[in-house]
């Protein structure tokens, strides 16, 4: 009988242990953006980057924003992807064929309900493959616009 107590005292005092930690995973993602990203990558596409990444905790989370930049120091936002729960997320950056033979620098912003933000750790970096003749037919549209 005394063995069966202190097994199920070992039991509760695990279950108890694995909720605290769960917890604290939860409340450490919520400081650093309120998301947990599994994975975050990019990919050429043909004269375009198809950006992909994972959440699998998104806590108080408002949208994930996509910035670019050509020199890894001045980033622009372009895109703005609203937060639907732990997901998988894609972005298709089809401007890419009007900066022929560059390296393209991605970062993921992860912003809160509140309107705070936090950038992902990891910037992404590609140079796509782009076509000569699209790049030149977008230089074309772009002078008559």
């Amino acid at each position: 009988m005394a063995i069966k107590i202190l097994v199920m005292k070992m039991y509760r005092n695990l279950l108890l242990s694995l909720f605290v930690l769960l917890i604290y995973f939860a409340s450490a993602s919520a400081l650093h953006g309120g998301a947990i990203i599994k994975k975050f990558e990019c990919k050429d596409g043909g004269n375009k980057v198809v950006l992909r990444w994972t959440s699998t905790i998104e806590l108080s989370l408002a949208r994930y924003e996509i910035e670019r930049s050509l020199d890894n120091k001045i980033f622009n936002r372009i895109a703005k992807i609203d937060a639907k729960g732990p997901s998988n997320y894609e972005y298709i950056d089809n401007s890419v064929f009007k900066q022929i033979s560059h390296t393209f620098y991605y970062r993921l912003r992860i912003v809160d309900e509140n309107g705070n933000s936090t950038l992902y750790g990891e910037t992404l970096s590609i140079k796509p493959s782009v076509s000569g003749v699209k790049h030149t037919w977008g230089s074309l549209k772009a002078m008559f616009r």
